[in-house]
């Protein structure tokens, strides 16, 4: 009974807390998910292919120990089933280089016209691009009709990545002490 009881919590925790906020400007269109993952000096993601939980454990070792040689984005997306232009995905990454500053990166995918629309977008960023993109910050996926955005998904990180936050107007200055 305890089992079912921590498990409907668990479920109900994870579905409170989303860990991106998806927008569907279109109907029919949509980014599913977007995995973050490092490859290691091989290209693998993981040691052990099968066990998830240690996938998990060698993905926060490459990212702690910054021995990675790529980050790659895997982005699942869906278009309508019914003849479309011609398609893109795009994802703009932010990231935070070695002296804090905060930088940018963007890359496109582009889709033939065709019946149906759906797979996993794979997106690298590597070589020199990772060298100075720094440690992944945020990212926002888009997919991009005629250069029109579709559907987004974004970390929930990305509005705030990189900012500090500045005081609204509402908020007013400490009051000096009198003496």
């Amino acid at each position: 009974m305890l089992r079912i009881v921590l498990t409907f919590l668990l479920t109900g925790c994870l579905m409170a807390v989303s860990p991106a906020e998806e927008v569907s400007l279109q109907k029919g269109y949509k980014i599913a998910k977007v995995n973050v993952e490092f490859l290691d000096e091989q290209g693998d993601e993981t040691s052990a292919f099968g066990d998830l939980v240690e996938k998990a454990r060698y993905q926060r070792k490459l990212e702690r120990s910054n021995k990675y040689i790529a980050i790659r984005y895997h982005i699942l997306w869906r278009a309508p089933s019914t003849p479309t232009p011609d398609l893109a995905v795009k994802l703009e990454a932010r990231g935070m280089d070695k002296t804090g500053r905060e930088t940018t990166e963007t890359l496109t995918k582009s889709y033939p016209q065709k019946d149906h629309f759906s797979g996993w977008a794979v997106l690298d960023i590597r070589g020199d691009a990772l060298k100075n993109f720094g440690k992944p910050m945020a990212w926002k996926a888009t997919i991009l009709r005629g250069g029109q955005p579709m559907a987004e998904r974004k970390s929930f990180t990305w509005d705030n990545a990189g900012s500090v936050p500045e005081p609204t107007a509402t908020q007013e200055p400490a009051a000096e002490p009198t003496n």
